[in-house]
């Protein structure tokens, strides 16, 4: 028996006759390969999720996070039923199926789980009479203290990491469908000529994740590494015909330098928001504060301008857009403590893009600073801040020129298709 698992992402689904397209596709598959088993992975319908989280926070700013996954269930199981339907229609035995009914387990951090494990033998028990399982994605089951399940849902994007554990325990061929065909050096929805991998390692695709590329989550391509699950990233078929797609998988360290794992740069694209902290006093202890009150907000990048010895320093943090206003509230419990600062010391952006070049060959960083810079000085796009680390090298710049810096640093590094 041959099982594929196809994760179908919200916007693959978005719609009716996107889920009757889907079906049909997943019937033709079963047709025209009668051994071939299927399990489709399947998120909520376009912004769904976004719409059951407006409703929450219409009745109340701070929902309980157990309460508010209970409510998101809703919109997979939405799509799986309506699309198990589909199937039935076209002649194929299908049922759709939650994740308690499949028994995927996951820690208990509501809103963000860690999935612990899948029931090997209860699947292959189902497939026996189906041939397809569309299982809902994003989310798991957890048993408190009292051995009472629990709802959880695995963080955005956790659809895909449903399917790589699911092909992993049951090894399986695995393939993410979405809305681009395969992974790219650069968004092509802002740079359209951006040149397409082929084939990428799991170290490289995670990096390209952090940086901002949205194609893949990055915890789904950590449990392919460690599980060695192929992954092949392409079209949906909603969208159109697929010509192959990128593969990202573990490589073979024969030759490396000259095979197609040979990894070249990528650039991550995302919106940001930005809180500078001015007039920091020069003493011990004085970061520690500012870093204890944001200890709960994941920071992207964090910046020190550096003072002569007993003068007040500058700190910038860059958060997420969707953090910023919890970010700014924390600082500004410390601004009216007058413990550290004044409010006005704390100066507010959230209008802001980060565009990091990721590159594994990247040593010393003076040259492609050189290079950066002077392609945005060329279009006149102002640099707001910039930050390094190893292998990669971040500007910020405003959002009403982000698409043109975008593509001025793809032409620069020979990420677009010439």
């Amino acid at each position: 028996m041959k099982i594929l698992v196809q994760k179908y992402g919200g916007t693959s689904v978005g719609d009716l006759n996107k889920i009757a397209q889907i079906a049909q596709y997943i019937a033709n598959c079963i047709k025209n390969n009668p051994n071939r088993k299927i399990i489709a992975v399947v998120s909520a319908m376009n912004k769904t999720t976004n719409e059951l989280i407006a409703k929450a926070r219409e009745l109340t700013p701070n929902p309980a996070l157990r309460e508010l996954d209970q409510l998101l269930q809703i919109g997979e199981i939405e799509t799986a039923a309506l699309l198990a339907m589909k199937l039935q229609e076209h002649g194929i035995i299908a049922e759709s199926l939650t994740a308690a009914q499949i028994g995927l387990t996951t820690d208990q951090r509501f809103g963000n789980a860690t999935i612990l494990g899948v029931r090997r033998q209860n699947i292959l028990s189902l497939l026996k009479s189906q041939e397809v399982l569309v299982v809902t994605g994003f989310q798991g089951i957890a048993l408190n203290q009292n051995k009472t399940m629990q709802i959880t849902t695995v963080g955005r994007g956790g659809s895909d990491a449903v399917a790589v554990a699911l092909a992993a325990e049951l090894k399986a061929d695995c393939t993410i469908f979405t809305d681009v065909d395969g992974v790219y050096a650069v968004d092509p929805r802002v740079v359209p000529n951006a040149l397409k991998f082929k084939v990428i390692t799991p170290v490289q695709m995670i990096k390209m994740y952090q940086a901002g590329a949205g194609v893949m989550m990055g915890r789904s391509v950590e449990i392919g590494a460690k599980y060695n699950v192929p992954i092949l990233v392409q079209l949906s078929p909603s969208f159109g015909q697929s010509d192959g797609g990128t593969i990202i998988k573990n490589p073979s360290y024969k030759k490396i330098e000259s095979s197609p794992y040979a990894e070249s740069a990528g650039l991550g694209i995302k919106p940001i928001g930005m809180i500078i902290i001015n007039n920091v006093p020069n003493q011990p202890g004085m970061a520690l504060k500012i870093f204890q009150a944001l200890e709960k907000i994941n920071l992207e990048e964090i910046m020190q301008i550096p003072p002569p010895i007993d003068i007040p320093a500058s700190i910038g943090i860059i958060v997420k857009q969707q953090d910023m206003e919890k970010a700014i509230a924390e600082i500004k419990k410390i601004a009216h403590g007058g413990s550290i600062l004044l409010e006005g010391d704390v100066n507010c952006y959230n209008d802001l893009f980060s565009l990091t070049l990721v590159d594994p060959t990247m040593i010393n960083s003076t040259g492609y600073l050189l290079k950066m810079t002077k392609a945005l000085s060329d279009q006149k796009i102002n640099i707001e801040s910039i930050f390094s680390a190893q292998d990669k090298l971040g500007v910020v710049v405003k959002e009403n020129c982000y698409k043109e810096a975008a593509q001025a640093l793809a032409i620069e590094f020979g990420l677009t298709n010439k």
